[in-house]
């Protein structure tokens, strides 16, 4: 319920409505549950501007399905989620 309360219009990037990339559902959704076993609260800070940010976008776009991908925007999002920001790990290839 925590994404609920944080998308009640549901899950898109903000200013843009219509589907959601199965992508960019699988960073936040994921990204959001391992955050919560660290916290009972997900942080809301500066929420829009990172998910429209070009970090997120190049997780969400191109070779989407590649390992740097997947775990890029997962952990992008369980940072974000977290209030810390996201740096790569040397051994996802960023």
């Amino acid at each position: 319920t925590e994404l609920a309360h944080l998308f009640p219009q549901g899950l898109s990037r903000h200013g843009r409505k219509g589907t959601t990339p199965l992508n960019l559902f699988e960073g936040i959704s994921v990204g959001a549950a391992l955050a919560l076993r660290q916290t009972p609260k997900l942080s809301t800070r500066d929420i829009n501007q990172w998910m429209a940010s070009h970090e997120l976008k190049k997780y969400t776009t191109g070779a989407t399905n590649s390992r740097t991908a997947v775990e890029g925007r997962i952990h992008f999002c369980r940072d974000r989620f977290l209030g810390i920001k996201y740096v790569p790990s040397t051994k996802d290839g960023n």
